[in-house]
């Protein structure tokens, strides 16, 4: 069982370092409390993913807007992944919208991840496929695709 803890403490060296952590509720005692993980991942812009997302794979047609708005809205979470292949980006973004809309959250404070179909693959087929999920989400890229 994985118990995440905003702030937990680490000796090591004769030091006490404050850092985010995830914590083993019960671990094997041979394991370093707490286990460190990184909250964000750099990408070659530079830009930060957080790591954790509200995954959106068989969420059900009328719900996952709902589902998005309470993980943005009440949840804090950061990240939202979606792919045209899932059926359900239209709710999500009509979701973006309203959420980003009234102010509840910013576009550029959230990141937005769509995966790009095997069908898609071919060279002439990927600008098409990738800028064709922008309006399915009503969410402009924060950064240039290409």
């Amino acid at each position: 069982m994985l118990r995440f803890t905003e702030v937990g403490h680490s000796v090591e060296g004769g030091g006490t370092h404050r850092l985010s952590t995830l914590e083993l509720a019960t671990r094997p005692p041979h394991l370093p409390v707490p286990i460190a993980m990184k909250l964000h991942q750099t990408l070659n812009t530079g830009a930060l993913m957080p790591v954790v997302g509200l995954g959106t794979w068989k969420s059900p047609p009328g719900k996952v807007g709902e589902a998005v708005r309470y993980a943005l809205s009440e949840c804090g979470y950061d990240h939202v992944d979606c792919a045209a292949i899932y059926g359900n980006e239209k709710e999500i973004g009509e979701s973006f919208k309203k959420i980003f809309s009234s102010g509840v959250r910013k576009r550029e404070d959230v990141f937005i991840t769509s995966k790009l179909w095997n069908t898609e693959h071919h060279k002439e087929n990927v600008r098409k496929a990738c800028e064709a999920n922008a309006p399915r989400l009503t969410a402009r890229p924060s950064r240039s695709l290409f």
